[in-house]
């Protein structure tokens, strides 16, 4: 459906143009986001589709934006919690390999070139900055409880051995159902990532859920790179029918 007159003019008066999505190349264009933003503590930053590196991108530059220039220190993913824990780690210390840490994350969504850059550059944001000060990341979903017993296992094994071993005893209840779990979200995250690189009408129904089949090919190509730290998407032609706002990410900043 055409979009009226009244709707392009509402976008002319209202749109904010940006020069590029490529992070690094300065804020000037984004700053027009600080009066949209205000005194807003939690900032969501959603995408369209999964994957598409442009909205990857553009993300990592809002980013940029939020803690330069707004003081915003926390970014909370929709990941597991203990493995964003050793993400955090990562951006504090510099303990671990991102790469690795990032396919702790369990969804290929996050195991990207770009999100691996993005991390790196947080990691550098923190060089030098005070402990209290530094950028934090931490997930805000429980997609398996695996981690989460080990965790539990390890830290009280380590203050009292035999508290420890009663633990992991009660926990073995759970183990199968964890591990079961487990498998079904590889496969799940695998099947997802055979559709988009087929990038059929099928997938973006799946992605959208209570939303009408698309009538159209959503898009007509997908360029995909394969390498050590897994696959991403490198690019995805705008047109088609859109999948739906995906909120998977939010920034936190302090009260003044």
């Amino acid at each position: 459906m055409a979009l009226s007159l009244d709707a392009i003019e509402w976008l002319q008066e209202r749109a904010i143009s940006v020069a590029t999505v490529q992070p690094g190349s300065g804020l000037a264009d984004l700053l027009p986001l600080k009066a949209v933003i205000g005194g807003a503590r939690i900032v969501a930053l959603g995408e369209a589709t999964h994957g598409t590196h442009e909205f990857y991108t553009m993300r990592h530059r809002i980013i940029e934006l939020l803690v330069a220039e707004m003081g915003f220190t926390l970014l909370a993913l929709e990941a597991p919690w203990p493995a964003a824990r050793r993400i955090d780690e990562y951006v504090r210390s510099g303990t671990g390999d991102p790469a690795t840490l990032l396919r702790g994350l369990r969804y290929w969504i996050w195991s990207t070139r770009e999100m691996l850059d993005l991390f790196e550059w947080i990691r550098a944001q923190n060089e030098g900055r005070a402990d209290a000060n530094r950028i934090r990341v931490a997930g805000f979903d429980m997609q398996s409880p695996q981690m989460a017993m080990d965790d539990v296992v390890a830290y009280v094994g380590g203050i009292d051995p035999v508290a420890g071993a009663a633990s992991a005893a009660r926990y073995e209840t759970f183990r199968p159902y964890a591990r079961a779990l487990a498998e079904s979200t590889i496969r799940w995250s695998l099947r997802r990532k055979s559709s988009h690189m087929r990038c059929t009408a099928r997938d973006r129904y799946y992605r959208r859920k209570n939303a009408s089949p698309p009538t159209r090919p959503p898009c007509a190509s997908v360029t995909w790179q394969k390498t050590s730290h897994g696959f991403w998407m490198r690019s995805v032609p705008t047109r088609g029918p859109c999948s739906g706002r995906i909120t998977c990410m939010l920034v936190w900043r302090r009260s003044a």
